[in-house]
């Protein structure tokens, strides 16, 4: 039931089963069902909200897989002040694709882009004639 003056948030509007206060309060004191319930509810929107920033299934899996883990050990950290529990989730989701990214520019960075493209002042020329002359010489 719904306290007077409340409205009901989006989540009990499209799942009225799901009450996501107890649910959460649950899962703050150790239930692991609750948990359960919690991923049940969120990872379908967690991994489009991930799949679409990031664009290897790989990592989004593993991000995703991350977002959750940090949920599971956080969720005492949350309190009911001000966002619902689900801008939390939100929160630690995107907290996770900017690391990812700003992880995947650092990696990027480090690795020799043109190591492959000759360099222009070398005399590839001379080093084909030493080449040949050695030949000849041997």
């Amino acid at each position: 039931m719904l306290e007077q003056g409340v409205s009901p948030s989006l989540d009990e509007e499209l799942s009225p089963q799901f009450n996501e206060r107890v649910t959460v309060e649950a899962a703050q004191k150790g239930d692991t069902d609750a948990l359960g319930v919690l991923y049940e509810h969120y990872f379908p929107r967690v991994f489009r909200f991930v799949s679409v920033r990031v664009f290897q299934q790989e990592d989004a899996e593993d991000i995703v897989n991350d977002i959750f883990m940090r949920i599971v050990s956080n969720i005492s950290r949350f309190h009911w002040e001000g966002a619902p529990f689900g801008a939390w989730v939100f929160r630690i989701a995107r907290n996770e694709v900017v690391n990812h990214i700003r992880r995947s520019s650092r990696q990027l960075e480090k690795e020799p882009l043109f190591d492959s493209i000759p360099d222009e002042k070398k005399d590839h020329v001379g080093d084909l004639e030493k080449e040949e002359a050695l030949e000849y010489v041997r």
